[in-house]
């Protein structure tokens, strides 16, 4: 977990690694519905696009590998996509199929405070074993996201393509709250590739 204490607040902004976004989900493996609203904010979701996400807003990619892109529609900033797993598009259509909902009804019927207070919830317990787990909060996802994503891209346009999924505009706005330090599993990879381990 890396923290960096924020300048004009109390409080920590937080980035979880590979490990910890697992632990984050186990805690609700079995209430998938919570579970879902966690990976769907793991996938770059702001909390309040959550509730609105319904079966409809998954769109196959049109490639010969496997992939999907989730629409939302209503956002802080315009319409974008953003890419999702497989995982979340498997455990958004059991949902679906579990409890009879038709493909335009919302798959995580809860407000946003419900769904901020699901990951302060697993944040607490969580912190029974580990008090940095504290510091988590439903944006920390996010924020999580952005960074593993733009860490893990190629090339100069990881910026570009990171804001554009996520909805930003702002770059300042991404690199001061969002950005953080490369994630231990980017760096690994790339300690590997540079024969540095």
């Amino acid at each position: 977990m890396q923290l960096e204490p924020y300048s004009e607040k109390d409080g920590m902004r937080v980035w979880l690694s590979k490990q910890e976004q697992k632990q984050l989900l186990q805690y609700y493996e079995e209430e998938p519905q919570k579970q879902l609203a966690i990976e769907l904010m793991l996938d770059g979701l702001r909390a309040d696009e959550v509730p609105q996400i319904s079966m409809n807003d998954f769109r196959e990619m049109n490639t010969e590998q496997e992939g999907w892109m989730l629409h939302i529609w209503e956002s802080k900033t315009d319409y974008r996509e953003c890419p999702v797993n497989r995982e979340t598009k498997r455990k958004a259509k059991m949902i679906k199929n579990m409890s009879d909902k038709h493909q335009g009804d919302s798959l995580v019927d809860s407000s946003v405070r419900t769904v901020q207070r699901w990951v302060n919830k697993a944040s607490e317990s969580l912190s029974e074993e580990d008090s940095d787990w504290g510091y988590v909060t439903a944006h920390d996802l996010r924020r999580t996201w952005a960074t593993h994503t733009y860490w893990s891209l190629n090339g100069d346009r990881a910026r570009e393509v990171t804001m554009a999924w996520g909805g930003w505009s702002d770059v300042q706005t991404f690199n001061q709250n969002y950005l953080g330090k490369v994630p231990d599993s980017v760096a690994i990879d790339v300690m590997d590739e540079a024969d540095l381990r």
